[in-house]
Order: structure tokens, then C-alpha cells, then sequence
């Protein structure tokens, strides 16, 4: 399960996917809407329950405005990566994550 998910489609049966994916406790951060109209109806017993966040970004933000967040230090990317991995270690990257050991490793190209 992730920590932080994104969702770039705007479906609602995409975002229904992207909440199954985080972990209790996990954030969605949508950044398209719908087509105007659409609409997104939630479980509020599985939400509250699950303690899952829904956030969004619209199209006029979206990653930039991510970024800036991360800059002035409001959006804490950085407490959801426990290990960096250049890219020639990607499947040692693999093997710690099904031993459990790293879930949440971020590959740096170039590094």
C-alpha cells in the first residue's frame, strides 16, 4: 500500500482506484477534476474509518504549486521516502521492498 498517491484523470472510478491504494492513514492528492457535473461519492464510514486524505490541486497549481508547498516546507515529501536508489539499483530497490525493508524508495536518475 502507498503512503501518497496522485491521480491525473479526473474518473471517478480512477480515483475510487488511487483511494484503494493508500494505506490507512494515506493521502490522494487529485490533480484534474471531472467534467463539470461530475461527481464523487464516498463511504463516509470507510473514510473516517481508514483515516485516508483527499486533497487536490487544480489544473492552475497542480505539481508547481506541490513544489512550492514543498519549498516553504508545508508539504513534507520528504518524511515519506525512507531510501534513494540510482537507477542501476532498481532491482535491489525490488528486493527490499519484498523484504519489507524499504517501501517508500525513490529512484534518482543521474545519481
Amino acid at each position: 500500500m502507498a503512503d501518497c498517491a496522485f491521480n491525473f484523470s479526473g474518473s471517478a472510478v480512477a480515483i475510487y482506484q488511487t483511494f484503494g491504494i493508500v494505506h490507512n492513514g494515506g493521502v490522494v492528492v487529485l490533480e484534474e477534476a471531472g467534467l463539470p457535473g461530475t461527481q464523487l461519492v464516498v463511504d463516509q464510514a470507510a473514510w473516517l474509518d481508514n483515516e485516508k486524505v483527499i486533497t487536490g490541486a487544480h489544473s492552475g497549481g497542480g505539481i508547481p504549486a506541490l513544489i512550492d508547498r514543498f519549498r516553504a516546507g508545508t508539504f513534507e515529501l520528504d518524511t515519506l521516502v525512507n531510501r534513494r536508489l540510482s537507477l542501476e539499483k532498481v532491482n535491489k530497490g525490488f528486493d527490499l521492498m519484498t523484504r519489507g525493508e524499504a517501501r517508500r524508495s525513490v529512484l534518482m536518475f543521474g545519481a
